[in-house]
């Protein structure tokens, strides 16, 4: 069974995160960590030491991206 992923809006609205899908640009660095970004969301930045490792921690940066803006009151258009 998928993990569901929610994000609360403003106001009480949900979404529900694992029907969206996001693409990723995913680098490694001059110091062999792994860079990723969402391009969609900007500043959404993470990384990790291993690809599994940068590809999780994207998922939980696009959640954290997209609650703030959620409470900044942005519009939130993919």
């Amino acid at each position: 069974m998928p993990l569901k992923i929610y994000v609360t809006l403003k106001g009480g609205f949900k979404i529900q995160l694992n029907k969206m899908k996001f693409n990723v640009i995913l680098e490694q660095d001059e110091d062999n960590m792994w860079i990723v970004e969402c391009p969609s969301i900007p500043g959404c930045i993470s990384q990790g030491e291993t690809k599994e490792e940068a590809l999780n921690n994207i998922k939980d940066a696009i959640i954290a991206c997209l609650e703030v803006r959620a409470e900044l009151g942005y519009t939130l258009i993919f």
